[in-house]
């Protein structure tokens, strides 16, 4: 695993935050006043700044961008990293780590700020990648 620029607690705020959250903070990062915030800001709070009128636009903004990017994500993910064929080695066993992997499977495929890229990470994570990328079920040893 390459070091990515995102530390492990950032990777952990974004964990414990709620797909409606991730999503908003999605979007926000997608908006110019956003999108060159430091890797070390604190995603966790960037949807809590905003305006409460501001956040379902912003959901929509952040959902529509994963809609957009779904078929290089897949790519990327479940056929060039072949995530199915991964996903029992013990390294990919926590979220945090799993998320790790994937920023850098990532990071110059999206083009985007390294907590964007984190951002959809911890996204595809909590939505679950083995539904994302189909795997069929593993078997019980």
């Amino acid at each position: 695993m390459n070091d990515n620029p995102i530390a492990t607690e950032q990777i952990t705020a974004l964990l414990d935050q709620g797909e409606e959250s991730l999503l908003t903070t999605l979007g926000a990062l997608l908006e110019p006043e956003f999108a060159q915030l430091p890797a070390e800001a604190a995603l966790d709070k960037v949807y809590a700044l905003l305006p409460e009128d501001q956040q379902a636009l912003l959901r929509d903004k952040g959902a529509a961008y994963l809609r957009r990017q779904r078929h290089t994500l897949y790519e990327r993910i479940c056929t060039e990293w072949d995530y199915c064929g991964k996903r029992s080695q013990p390294q990919f066993g926590d979220a945090v780590t799993l998320v790790s992997w994937l920023i850098d499977t990532l990071t110059g495929v999206l083009l985007e700020t390294p907590i964007l890229v984190a951002t959809v990470a911890v996204i595809l994570v909590k939505v679950g990648l083995n539904q994302f990328c189909e795997c069929e079920e593993l078997e019980a040893r």
